[in-house]
């Protein structure tokens, strides 16, 4: 307060016109504002002519948030679901923030804050400060009120530090499930199959003497100490036979893999290194997740791989050099986030067979099937990748870029390639690649860069497959070759400048019988594509169809039959058929044998027939019919004597069979 006056000034400070004792200074303080001291403040200035009063201060004291409901203290088991809650009250907008031990907890700024699945890192002293803010945004006044101490106490559950292990045996061979616990006091034990309990299993560990097939199923143990129960993870017990292996088809179809070796199930990534790297024929059951670190395990010839349950995971490569021959790799997951890492490489490798495996995230391509590999198939297995890989979206080569110098020979069928995948679904370079029965399909809104993609010295027989929602479906450059028959495109695009692919060029045909779905029946590799159930993965049974020819090799003129002979199914469920001449329809081909009465030379090739049935069809194996061109008969030398005369009957006889020679072959070329 500042003023003049005549002589010595005094002051005296009052509160809605009463004076306050002691205010007699040109100032006045107040320290602590409570709701009370809110009024009209003014102050009367006195000198030795007189008084004069000040305007009036206005001072409004806002009352800090009032808790009329502190949070409580909980203690609850671990596992529990925690709700803290408060009442205020208060002028204006209140705000929550709640601490853990002081510290704010990001996001908890509602009236209530929740613990779920408490444990031991929960328990703590729970707080909430509430905070109430009134006037404008250029002068508010913000007070706060902080509830009391909520203290959460949480008694442990039993921990499960070891886990079960699924398990695969042979039919009366004998399964051991363990679990490692520990907890407050003594702990029990419960184990069931399929959520059942087992009578008498009631100890830390489960072993059942001489499984059988009614022994398979999941199982789990229950945990218990003086607090509460704890649930191990379900686990599988798969019942089989060292002989039961994965059957290999398509041009691997004379892999054998570890063929009737002892299975050893591994559970750590060293022993699985150990026993995929070793020289001896081997059949390796991988159990759990395992990591392989960076460097890659060389799998070595005479390999069966194949997980025991649907959560048998690597991560890491797996490489087959060159040299390396007979391997069968089944019911696996496979990733490998490792810098420049790919699931799978065929480099080098022959008689590969991959089927029921789940390949996913891998910083480079899914699989590559490289350096003159040879015999190799895919089936039954899917490719995707998620958004943890944004980078390299590859799925699968066939044929490096440059190196390559003889072909490839790969089948691909009843494979999925869907989210994520950007492209090589395959590419291929040199390969010799037979795709039926494939789904390729992006589901996402962001498109792929290029779907199926055949290059130099490359050669595609494609059937049956589909390609929904992607760009580029099917495309070929530079000297690659592509067949195509009865292929479903379904919202596909075309890049700038690309061109729909025909399919009408001429290409190798497959060495083997093999059966196809229609394509609207391909839902089926939703559900038994990729690693379903480990080794146990099964695909819908096929056939087979065997063609024969009553000759292959030929004089033109001459007849020869073709016919079929099915496995698996009878001639009576044959809807129809139709032979093909190097994978190209034989007009009038649609019976159950092939007749020429007269064969050409245009008659030579390679003969397949598709036989169609209700769920689809099969096609034989080849048949490669030669016809040579008929020789046309060369007259003797005729001697004649110095006078000359008549022609001799010798050289009129010879003159009439070659004359008849050349009739018989005319009607028979004709």
């Amino acid at each position: 307060m500042a003023a003049t006056g005549t002589g010595t000034l005094t002051y005296q400070w009052q509160k809605d016109g009463f004076a306050l004792t002691g205010a007699t200074t040109t100032t006045y303080s107040i320290t602590a504002t409570t709701l009370s001291q809110s009024g009209n403040y003014a102050v009367v200035v006195t000198d030795t002519s007189g008084s004069t009063t000040s305007s009036a201060a206005i001072l409004t004291v806002n009352p800090d948030p009032t808790i009329t409901t502190q949070p409580a203290s909980r203690v609850v088991i671990g596992g529990a679901t925690v709700h803290f809650s408060v009442v205020a009250s208060g002028t204006g907008t209140l705000t929550y923030q709640w601490k853990k031990n002081g510290a704010e907890i990001a996001g908890a700024t509602a009236v209530n804050y929740s613990v779920f699945n408490a444990s031991a890192s929960d328990a703590a002293d729970y707080t909430v400060v509430v905070t109430n803010t009134v006037g404008s945004d250029t002068s508010a006044v913000v007070t706060t009120a902080t509830s009391n101490i909520a203290t959460l106490v949480v008694n442990p559950l039993p921990v499960i530090a070891t886990q079960p292990a699924s398990v695969f045996v042979d039919a009366g061979g004998s399964a051991t499930f363990s679990v490692g616990a520990t907890g407050t006091g003594s702990l029990s034990y419960q184990w069931q199959k399929e959520s059942a309990n087992i009578a008498g299993a009631t100890a830390a560990s489960l072993t059942i003497g001489s499984a059988q097939a009614g022994n398979a199923g999941s199982y789990r143990v229950i945990v218990t100490d003086s607090i509460g129960s704890t649930t191990s993870s379900t686990v599988s017990l798969m019942v089989g036979s060292a002989s039961a292996l994965p059957v290999a088809d398509g041009f691997a179809v004379a892999a054998t893999g570890g063929g009737s070796a002892t299975p050893i199930t591994v559970t750590t990534a060293a022993d699985f290194r150990t026993q995929a790297e070793s020289t001896a024929p081997a059949v390796i059951r991988v159990s759990g997740t395992l990591n392989l670190g960076a460097t890659k395990v060389a799998v070595k010839s005479n390999k069966t791989i194949q997980g025991v349950d649907a959560n048998a995971t690597l991560i890491g490569n797996l490489e087959m050099a060159s040299g390396v021959n007979s391997v069968i790799i089944c019911g696996l997951n496979i990733t490998n986030p490792n810098a420049g890492g790919d699931g799978i490489s065929v480099v080098g490798a022959t008689n590969v067979y991959i089927t029921h495996c789940t390949f996913f995230d891998c910083a480079d391509g899914l699989i590559d099937i490289t350096a003159g590999a040879d015999n190799v198939t895919v089936s039954w297995c899917e490719f995707y990748y998620t958004a943890a890989q944004t980078t390299h979206r590859y799925a699968m080569t066939v044929g490096a870029a440059t190196g390559e110098t003889k072909a490839l020979r790969v089948t691909l069928h009843h494979n999925r390639w869907f989210d994520g995948v950007d492209q090589s679904m395959p590419v291929t370079t040199w390969g010799r690649v037979h795709m039926y029965n494939n789904s390729l399909e992006l589901t996402t809104t962001t498109a792929n860069t290029a779907a199926t993609k055949v290059q130099t010295s490359a050669q595609l027989l494609s059937e049956r497959n589909q390609y929904i929602g992607l760009r580029d479906p099917l495309v070929k450059s530079d000297t690659g070759l592509i067949r195509a028959i009865n292929n479903l495109y379904t919202n596909t695009t075309l890049s700038t400048g690309a061109t729909a692919e025909a399919g009408t060029d001429t290409v190798f045909t497959p060495t083997y019988s093999y059966e196809m779905h229609s394509t609207d029946a391909m839902t089926v590799l939703q559900s038994a594509a990729g690693n379903t159930a480990g080794a146990a993965s099964t695909s819908p049974t096929t056939a087979s169809v065997t063609a024969a020819s009553t000759a292959t090799t030929l004089t033109a003129g001459n007849a020869f039959t073709l016919s079929a002979t099915p496995t698996g199914f009878t001639a009576s469920e044959a809807t129809a058929y139709q032979w093909r001449l190097n994978n190209v329809a034989i007009p009038g081909g649609d019976k159950s044998t092939f007749v020429v009465n007269s064969a050409v030379t245009g008659h030579s090739g390679i003969y397949t027939v598709l036989v169609l049935k209700p769920s689809g069809g099969v096609v034989s194996t080849p048949v490669t019919i030669t016809v040579n061109a008929a020789e046309t008969p060369t007259a003797p030398a005729v001697t004649t004597d110095d006078g000359g005369g008549s022609p001799s009957a010798w050289f009129l006889g010879a003159l009439a069979f070659v004359c008849g020679a050349r009739a018989i072959t005319r009607r028979r070329t004709s």
